[in-house]
């Protein structure tokens, strides 16, 4: 993402409070703005296939999507990571003509267990067959997409990134709103799927034209879960770990049976998707900001080090780097806090205008407050994989998902505990990712030089 940051910042050239603006809106559609499309899409389709569609066929089609999206992006959290590095280390050794067989040996390689997966899930709910096939569909083109923005992560023309993610949610909107009327549910889903096919396709479409070349495909990005196994571990368990509350109340005693295998869970869905919309800015900041600002002297100190500079200076230019990063950190705090507590201020207004009862303002406060614990908590997870931090990454993501897991547990006999459990795994992560952050970067030499290897290690063995 510092790549496209760093495009980002070239809009401001006078410095003016509108290329400010128009910067920092930018980041926030880059970086939210597909998320925020695929909701606004489901709510509008929601809301305008009502008159058509019978309350609980809404709802399965609302809830099939949400599962399509969660599932997708647990199971492929286990290749995210090291297809990324995999990807990182062809850009920097300037091999971009292993990009295009790498991206084509992924989708070979997943789609079809994406596709088993899905299957033997569906296998047990009693549903049309048509909305088995378009929910399996579904699951695998929103798998493809996934992988897919790794790749566009490098990408040169933002525009088309987000004009392609328009036009997908445009026709998923209009085809979806125009086969309910005819196919019911099934057409539903099926017009949502061909949006996001078209998407899919153009995403494909600018890779391809991003990295010109060879058109075969290899499997050598399969080497990354040998040479980094604690990212394909870190990428699993974080994001198994943003999905195990609500899927813990969703099977819970107090989980609302939609069809089959289909759950949902009122309040604590709703007040979660309120919450992860309030750190639009938080993210919006970490791209400009952190992503940028700290990579310059991130940059900068290893660049001391490789040019084999004076212990001193190298020394001088870890301590701007964390001064940097503080700077950075501080910021994005400062903004979303106040963000946060206008938030938590005007919520009984803004549930009054949605139309749910103040009784559940309680677990909306919480659930902000949370993600906002969790947004910092990502910026950590980052800085701590620029420093290469692996394994201390993993055992966080680790930590993080069993907290989660058994905090919500804990809470679902008591309302009044909803969200609690979320909040203080959050929490504790991010103080525990504060205290491994901070002693490494206070032990940054000794910890680069001794990761270093021996020259005339192997002799040396040998005698």
């Amino acid at each position: 993402m510092a790549g496209i940051g760093f495009r980002l910042r070239e809009i401001v050239t006078r410095k003016t409070f509108t290329e400010w603006l128009q910067l920092y809106l930018y980041s926030a559609v880059i970086f939210a703005g597909p998320w925020l499309l695929s909701v606004l899409c489901l709510g509008s389709l929601s809301v305008f296939a009502l008159p058509v569609l019978q309350q609980e066929n809404v709802a399965l089609f609302t809830i099939a999507v949400v599962y399509c999206y969660a599932f997708s992006l647990i199971t492929t959290g286990f290749v995210q990571l090291p297809v990324t590095r995999y990807v990182a280390d062809r850009l920097y050794g300037r091999e971009a003509n292993a990009v295009i067989p790498s991206f084509v040996g992924v989708i070979i390689f997943l789609a079809p267990v994406q596709a088993l997966t899905a299957a033997g899930f569906l296998a047990f709910c009693d549903l049309p067959i048509a909305f088995k096939v378009a929910a399996m569909g579904l699951y695998v083109v929103i798998s493809v997409i996934w992988m897919a923005m790794i790749y566009l992560t490098a990408a040169k023309d933002y525009n088309a990134l987000v004009l392609g993610f328009f036009v997908g949610y445009v026709v998923s909107f209009a085809l979806g709103l125009g086969l309910s009327g005819t196919f019911g549910v099934s057409g539903t889903l099926s017009g949502f799927l061909a949006g996001q096919t078209l998407l899919c396709f153009w995403l494909i479409w600018r890779i391809f034209e991003e990295f010109p070349g060879d058109t075969s495909f290899n499997l050598d990005f399969l080497a990354a879960f040998r040479i980094y196994p604690h990212l394909a571990w870190a990428g699993l368990f974080y994001s198994a770990a943003i999905w195990i509350d609500k899927v813990i109340f969703w099977f819970g005693p107090t989980g609302i049976r939609v069809h089959s295998l289909f759950y949902t869970h009122f309040p604590y869905d709703s007040a979660m998707f309120f919450a992860y919309i309030t750190i639009v800015p938080a993210l919006a900041l970490f791209l400009v900001r952190v992503e940028t600002d700290f990579y310059r002297t991130y940059k900068a100190y290893f660049g001391g080090i490789i040019n084999k500079e004076p212990l001193g200076r190298i020394e001088e230019r870890r301590r701007q780097m964390i001064d940097t990063l503080k700077s950075s950190l501080l910021t994005v705090l400062v903004y979303q806090g106040v963000l946060t507590v206008g938030v938590l201020i005007a919520l009984p207004w803004l549930l009054q205008s949605l139309d749910i009862d103040l009784r559940h303002v309680a677990i909306f406060r919480v659930a902000s407050v949370a993600a906002v614990f969790h947004v910092l908590l990502l910026v950590l997870l980052v800085i701590l994989l620029y420093f290469d931090f692996r394994r201390a990454v993993m055992w966080l993501c680790v930590a993080f998902f069993t907290m989660n897991a058994v905090f919500s547990f804990a809470t679902l006999e008591d309302p009044e505990s909803y969200g609690w459990g979320y909040l203080a795994a959050a929490a504790i992560t991010l103080l525990a990712s504060l205290g491994v952050l901070w002693n490494r970067l206070q032990n940054l030499e000794f910890l680069t030089f001794v990761a270093q290897p021996i020259s005339g290690q192997q002799k040396i063995v040998m005698r």
